[in-house]
């Protein structure tokens, strides 16, 4: 391709691209966009655009990426340089490997003139500390009376309950190792409304939160072909329906002639795809950047490790609770994806808050340019280790040790002063105050009160196998959540009752060493062990569940790279997951 260098013939040449694209967008856009009464040819999403840049991690080959928004080129989502100003032959011999683990490429800032190097990463301080596009008076800040207080432990859940909790922190790690490479490229490219920061957000928020707003559903009833952006679930809600889909949904029957699915199909869009049904928006995320979820005020930041972004984050929660709500409590969430903290804000003026805790780690974003993203010794010591290979490469070189250096990142991002803890146990903290919440609106429900013992409830409720009428019953009071989460119902045929070993697990280290798995239709009972890394799947394995996140009335998204796979045979092709099978 080639890009003039005359300044007027680079806008007539940028503006004719431009206008190339936008017909493609139209084009992609009607590919995504599913009519309700007629058929659709599920794409295959592998060679469609996406929100979420495409990672590559082999020597072999590069990942080019011309931007003509921001006008950049980029080789594989680590060097980029000004499209106008891309420096000849020079921004090609600037290259280099980073790390030969993560292929990770650099433009060395020695090899290539500083002029023609871009920064992805957008800049706050025209947004506003931390990127915070929510208004906020940084001239009259309030006076608070604020205290830091410690988050949460898995120990402060009661030990029959505790194997929810750890179920939940298992899949949120899938989901952060399925977006950590594509987070690192794109993260400090977004704003807090935009639609991929908004919808892996409320994917992280919705895992918290579990119950409800994370469903489980055995993989043969999720309709999604092959890496097709969209699918269809079962489902009651007949205003996702699509007719012809019904048809089709009819007509799924298994070998004995049985119907495979029951109730309708409802649509679901793979996570951050930007899928959709004609006439709704696309995702499952609320539209704001500014929302309530869970009880709990969600306020979206791109940066809260950066200075201010913390304080002004807690001021813009109090003054929503004085506006809003100022005779109550108010419990909010400052969330940037890659960390979060918790806040809570009481009407006599006092606030209470955790620390800047991490969520998705990240190491190194790729966004930024060579010198804002690793210190300037890290820089000499990736030249001095070039040089090393090229020398290699020389007859009779000599071979000899350089020593890295102990802190590569310049960011403060890592910095323990600023952002303290593990993503495991921040997972914790916020899915315990997303517990705390809901408890605190329900009644107690003490003994007495009740009509019947609480060994007849739990018979009722064990008797109900399905998850909508389920969740339903863990917000009726304290005692009915707690019977229900004592014995958890991940599918309409599976409970996980507690287990000894997660009744053990007190800290965001502990795993248990198995689960319990309770048949719904025989009553029989299975230790299973669990692992959260890659493992194998048996192509068309039956006894596999999916997970989604969302409602139906707002919609659900697929989440990516998270398989929960029970009792597999050994016979099996490699794949992400998580996994359950016989001890």
């Amino acid at each position: 391709m080639h890009i003039p260098t005359d300044q007027g013939e680079y806008r007539r040449w940028l503006n004719g691209k431009r206008n190339t694209a936008a017909e493609w967008h139209d084009q992609y856009e009607a590919l995504i966009s599913v009519k309700p009464n007629e058929g659709a040819q599920a794409p295959d999403y592998y060679y469609l655009p996406s929100f979420l840049a495409p990672v590559n991690n082999l020597m072999i080959e590069w990942v080019y990426i011309i931007d003509l928004d921001k006008e950049t080129f980029s080789v594989n989502n680590g060097a980029h340089f000004w499209l106008d100003r891309i420096p000849g032959d020079e921004w090609i011999q600037s290259l280099v490997y980073e790390s030969c683990e993560e292929r990770e490429v650099i433009a060395m800032p020695d090899e290539v003139l500083a002029e023609s190097v871009a920064n992805l990463a957008i800049d706050t301080s025209v947004t506003g500390s931390g990127g915070m596009t929510a208004k906020y008076d940084r001239n009259n800040p309030l006076q608070l009376q604020k205290t830091t207080v410690s988050p949460k432990e898995l120990a402060a859940i009661p030990p029959t309950r505790r194997h929810g909790a750890i179920l939940y922190r298992l899949l949120f790690a899938l989901l952060r190792d399925s977006l950590v490479a594509k987070l690192s490229i794109g993260l400090l490219q977004w704003q807090p409304d935009d639609f991929a920061f908004r919808e892996i957000a409320y994917a992280a928020l919705c895992v918290a939160a579990g119950g409800k707003y994370t469903a489980l559903l055995p993989s043969e009833s999720v309709q999604c072909e092959g890496g097709s952006p969209f699918g269809f679930i079962p489902s009651r809600d007949t205003t996702q329906m699509s007719e012809v889909y019904s048809h089709q949904w009819e007509d799924q029957r298994d070998e004995g002639g049985k119907k495979r699915f029951q109730g309708l199909p409802a649509f679901f869009g793979q996570l951050a795809s930007g899928s959709h049904l004609e006439g709704q928006p696309p995702g499952s995320s609320p539209s704001g950047n500014v929302y309530w979820f869970n009880g709990a005020l969600v306020i979206l930041i791109s940066r809260l490790y950066e200075t201010g972004a913390l304080e002004e984050g807690i001021d813009l929660v109090v003054r929503h609770h004085q506006v809003h709500s100022p005779d109550a409590a108010i419990n909010a969430v400052l969330f940037s994806i890659e960390q979060l903290a918790l806040v809570k804000s009481f009407p006599d003026g006092r606030v209470q808050h955790t620390s800047i805790m991490p969520l998705f780690e990240i190491d190194s974003h790729r966004s930024l340019d060579a010198q804002n993203r690793y210190t300037k010794s890290h820089l000499e010591y990736v030249a001095r280790m070039n040089r090393r290979v090229e020398r290699r490469t020389a007859e009779g070189a000599e071979e000899y040790e350089l020593d890295k250096p102990n802190r590569p990142f310049a960011s403060h991002f890592t910095d323990p002063a600023y952002v303290r803890g593990r993503s495991t146990a921040t997972f914790d903290a916020l899915h315990h105050f997303f517990e705390a919440i809901n408890r605190g609106c329900m009644p107690s429900t003490r003994l007495h009160q009740g009509c019947f013992p609480n060994e007849i409830y739990t018979i009722i409720i064990n008797s109900v196998v399905d998850l909508e009428t389920r969740n339903a019953c863990m917000e009726v009071s304290r005692m009915f959540r707690d019977l229900c989460q004592e014995n958890l119902m991940a599918t309409a045929d599976m409970l996980i009752p507690p287990s000894e070993t997660c009744k053990s697990c007190e800290t965001s280290d502990d795993r248990p060493e198995y689960f319990v798995k309770r048949d719904v239709s025989t009553g029989e009972e299975s230790k299973v062990a669990c692992y959260s890394t890659e493992g194998w799947r048996k192509k068309g394995q039956k006894q596999s569940l999916r997970a989604l996140t969302g409602s139906e009335q707002h919609g659900r998204s697929l989440l990516p790279g998270c398989l929960f796979l029970v009792d597999p045979d050994q016979n099996s092709q490699l794949y992400q997951r998580f996994e359950i099978r016989p001890l």
